[in-house]
Formats: C-alpha cells, sequence, structure tokens
C-alpha cells in the first residue's frame, strides 16, 4: 500500500524562532461533559501553576461533521492491516486484541459486555523520530499501566498515533518501551480534521516528562534517522505537532492541542482527569 510523507533530514533539529503554521480549526463550541470538567480543572490545579494544559476542562472540540470525518479515516497497525479510526476510539479493536493474547482483567482471555472499556485516550505524537515524542511515552508507561488503567472505575485504554509510515512502529516500540498500542497516520487527515497544527517551536520551558536533555535528544534521533536506512524519509511530517483526546463511548469530551513541539500533557495532569488518585501518588 503506498504512504507519501513529506518529510526532511535536516528539519531534525526543532528551531526555537519557527512560527507556527496552524490548519483551519473547523471547531465549534460543544457542550462540555460535566464530571470531565470538574477532574480538568482541578488536574489543572495540581499541575503547580503550569500553563501546557489549558486550565478550563477542554479545548474546543472538533464539529460534529469533522468528528464524523475523521472517524471514518483509516490508520494502520504495525502489520500494515487498516483499521478505522471510530473502530479504536470506541476500544473494539484494543478488545479484539487483548481476546487473541489473553491479556484481560481477568485473565480469563475474555471480557463480559459490562466490562468492556468505554473510555479511550488517543495521544497523538508527532514524526517517529521525536526524540521529545519518545520520551513522553517512555514517562507515559512508566507512570501509567494497562492494568492501572482498567482498575479505574471507569476502566480506561490508551492508543498512540504517530503521523509516519507503519514500517517504523516496530522500531518506534522497542525505542519507547511503549506500553500501548501504536498506530500511524501518515496521511496526517485525522491530525488536520481534529485541529492540530504544524510548529517547530520548542516552546518556553521544558517540560517535566523530559528526563534526558534537548541535546541528547536530538543526537539520538539523529543516529535512528542514520541507522533506520529508507526509513529516514518515512518518520512524518516533521512540522506536525499532536495532542491527546478523550473518547467516552466513542464521543469526544475533553482535548489539547500541542502549541509546540514538547507540549504534551503532563503525566499527572492526565492522571487525575482520568481518575487517577493522584494525592496517594505524591504520598
Amino acid at each position: 500500500m503506498p504512504f507519501t510523507t513529506r518529510t526532511a533530514v535536516t528539519d531534525m533539529m526543532d528551531s526555537g524562532h519557527s512560527t507556527p503554521t496552524t490548519t483551519s480549526q473547523r471547531t465549534s463550541s460543544s457542550t462540555k461533559n460535566t464530571s470531565i470538567d470538574d477532574r480538568a480543572t482541578a488536574a489543572a490545579a495540581a499541575a503547580e501553576g503550569r500553563d501546557r494544559l489549558p486550565a478550563s476542562a477542554s479545548e474546543k472540540l472538533p464539529s460534529t461533521t469533522d468528528m464524523d470525518a475523521a472517524g471514518e479515516q483509516m490508520v494502520w497497525n504495525a502489520n500494515g492491516v487498516a483499521i478505522p479510526f471510530r473502530k479504536l476510539i470506541s476500544g473494539d479493536d484494543e478488545e479484539e486484541e487483548e481476546k487473541k493474547n489473553g491479556d484481560n482483567v481477568d485473565g480469563s482471555g475474555s471480557r463480559s459486555h459490562s466490562q468492556r472499556r468505554k473510555r479511550v485516550m488517543a495521544v497523538f505524537v508527532r514524526h517517529f523520530f521525536c526524540g521529545n515524542c519518545q520520551e513522553y511515552l517512555r514517562t507515559l508507561s512508566q507512570l501509567i499501566t494497562p492494568d492501572s488503567l482498567h482498575a479505574l472505575s471507569e476502566p480506561t485504554s490508551i492508543i498512540v498515533i504517530g503521523c509516519g509510515s507503519p514500517d517504523l512502529i516496530p522500531m518506534y516500540i522497542e525505542t519507547t518501551g511503549c506500553r500501548f498500542p501504536i498506530y500511524a497516520d501518515p496521511s496526517r487527515k485525522i491530525f488536520d480534521l481534529l485541529g492540530m497544527t504544524k510548529t517547530l517551536t520548542l516552546g518556553p520551558a521544558r517540560p517535566d516528562y523530559m528526563r534526558r536533555s534537548l541535546l541528547t535528544n536530538i543526537v539520538l534521533s539523529f543516529v535512528q534517522v542514520i541507522k533506520s536506512g529508507n526509513g529516514a524519509f518515512k518518520g512524518g511530517d516533521y512540522r506536525q505537532v499532536g495532542g491527546e483526546f478523550l473518547f467516552e463511548d466513542g464521543k469526544l469530551v475533553w482535548c489539547h492541542r500541542m502549541k509546540n513541539t514538547r507540549d504534551h500533557g503532563e503525566v499527572p495532569v492526565l492522571k487525575q482527569l482520568l481518575g487517577f488518585d493522584v494525592a496517594k501518588d505524591a504520598r
């Protein structure tokens, strides 16, 4: 199957002086879920004043038309299998995968209808060689596990979507140690429909989830590009940034779009949003 991605190895080093180029936001004012509002507001307060997530519950959600169109777009897994995005955000595809792998709540290899996940957090990352996003997934995988998500009062799953070729997903999993399913949207149509932007701006401050220096990340990313051979031009658009989108019963209820290349939502903020006991973690 053909995959076309516009990339350049020379764009590897994110510039702190580039001007963001935004896609059309196509957003409409949607009614917000009250419980999500309350949790997100508390989460913002828990972030010690950081402005990496908005103080309000959510940024503007995409219009119903754009959400419907995004749901019909295809993403690809590491095996090159195309899956409709709407299937991922309903949690159905992950449930099928877990049945095959025997990875489930009670160890039986099956899940009753009442146990089926209703919440999905979709994490959109930049190109597959981005050291900033790789750091984010390492931290995310260390602080949130699939078992801890299943144990929530509202069982939740996390999926990761990048903008490069699915050929690079195995490398990405090995590099990040990510414990969540990873998919590819090389056309970036879902990124665009959900209102995510393009920029090479670094942002004002190093986020907490980045445990390596920026220089180290750049060097390691460059090494990955060289080792990948022909994959160097399959990582995805180096200007594309992502974000985090929370779905309940297949409906988008909360979102955060990255404003710069290291603006993922801090993990403690996401944990409180999802209903984890962040105060207990701090003790």
